[in-house]
């Protein structure tokens, strides 16, 4: 005999209209609809027998042997099957989001942001456990929590609950403790008040870092940081512009600093995106990143000096690089700065944001795309005559023979020749020589 129980148990967890069909019980003339207003009563047939009649069949007896015996059929056994047969008719009114996999369910969630995961993991037992899952925290962009609200009355208040809160979070992720692939945050680490330097230490001592390959470091400013009183009332007198360029250089001595440990703790970075100081020992830390492949160095401060022995060793620090972009303003109060780049692996090379910094010789075997601009300050670059630059077709032609695309423009394959009107078009817009700067 079978078990009732068990029967319904078994047609509520799997689809059995489906086995049924798939079973080929009955061959395509004898096969069985079980939709009421398509039943064969031309043959004189009621639903009830036609049942009958597929459930005592040899085929089906062998298939499901748990729930027929001996061709014996009951009352209760068809209007069990009766019933789930109108629960199959009914649509549900919502998705059974519990039944589908795990990893649907973890992908799902992926797409929440960080209050909405909060509020999630307070649904049920089993979506706060989910919550928790590494797969859902290896992705960390501290710039999308919620800032406070920049019109609020108290906007203090507000950033000390932002602040409060943040680290609250910081510590769920750090009892989480899932391995950082990702990682993006913007904070002023010189601000000693907000103390945010070693709020940020002490998270990325107590998460796995080893395995972070993407980092986005914007060290000098906290963006939710309501404006500070002080550089309200700033002047340019000296007292106000000493302070802030103390204020500068005590930052970047604190990067330098926050740049060796970081650096320490995350060796296996393949992308990075940061304010740069250009100092000599934080060009030497990159050394450490034997991985990384697409480096993006941001200006930090208005105008930096830079020599050609620092862009010389971060060309010996990054054997690996393949996308570089810079942001530099170098002093040019002498005219523009004259500079070689050298590396075997470069593809793409950005330097369209710098300002006083100009290409004299380059050995990029493998550059495909440059974008570059002419230098956009006013007074002594333009307007100081230097003999000395080179035109930046020639310096591309000796050492940048595989380039394709210069500032998106596609480049044709006899741009080598010395007359080639597209490419000297594109010249005229972006090279600094004597011959092509006079062009607008």
């Amino acid at each position: 005999m079978y078990n009732s129980e068990k029967f319904k148990e078994f047609m509520v967890q799997r689809n059995w209209l489906k086995r049924f069909n798939s079973l080929s019980l009955l061959n395509e003339s004898t096969r069985v609809d079980f939709d009421e207003r398509h039943l064969m009563t031309d043959c004189g047939v009621s639903w009830k027998e036609q049942q009958q009649k597929v459930l005592s069949s040899a085929r089906l007896r062998t298939r499901s042997n748990n729930y027929v015996e001996d061709n014996i059929l009951h009352e209760e056994f068809l209007q069990l099957l009766a019933q789930g047969h109108d629960m199959l008719r009914r649509k549900p009114k919502k998705f059974p989001f519990q039944i589908i996999p795990v990893n649907c369910k973890l992908r799902v969630f992926s797409f929440l942001g960080f209050v909405d995961r909060g509020k999630a993991a307070q649904v049920c037992s089993e979506w706060s456990v989910l919550m928790k899952s590494f797969k859902l925290w290896d992705t960390i962009d501290l710039t999308l929590f919620p800032a406070p609200n920049p019109h609020s009355k108290d906007i203090l208040l507000g950033y000390e609950t932002y602040k409060c809160s943040l680290q609250k979070f910081l510590h769920y992720l750090t009892c989480i403790g899932a391995p950082l692939k990702r990682l993006s945050f913007a904070h002023d680490i010189g601000d000693h008040r907000d103390g945010w330097l070693d709020i940020l230490q002490s998270f990325l001592r107590s998460v796995p870092c080893d395995e972070l390959e993407f980092a986005r470091i914007n060290w000098k400013e906290t963006p939710a940081h309501p404006p500070d009183s002080d550089l309200c009332n700033f002047t340019w007198c000296t007292s106000d512009y000493n302070d802030l360029m103390y204020r500068q250089r005590h930052r970047q001595r604190i990067f330098v600093k926050f740049f060796d440990f970081f650096t320490a703790i995350a060796p296996a970075i393949q992308q990075l995106i940061l304010p740069f100081d250009w100092s000599e020992r934080s060009v030497q830390m990159l050394n450490r990143l034997c991985h990384l492949k697409i480096l993006n160095l941001e200006k930090y401060f208005l105008f930096q000096g830079l020599e050609q022995r620092i862009v010389d060793q971060l060309m010996v620090a990054t054997p690996r690089l393949t996308h570089l972009t810079i942001d530099v303003w170098t002093p040019s109060g002498h005219g523009l700065q004259l500079y070689k780049m050298h590396s075997p692996n470069i593809h793409f090379l950005d330097i369209s944001k710098c300002r006083g910094f100009s290409l004299k010789d380059v050995n990029l075997p493998c550059l495909e795309e440059l974008r570059i601009t002419r230098c956009l300050l006013y007074g002594p670059i333009l307007s100081n005559d230097q003999p000395d630059i080179p035109c930046l077709g020639d310096v591309l032609r000796r050492g940048a023979g595989r380039i394709t695309m210069i500032n998106f423009q596609k480049l044709n394959e006899s741009w080598h020749s010395t007359n080639c009107p597209e490419f000297d078009l594109v010249l005229q817009s972006v090279c600094s020589c004597s011959r092509h700067k006079h062009f607008k």
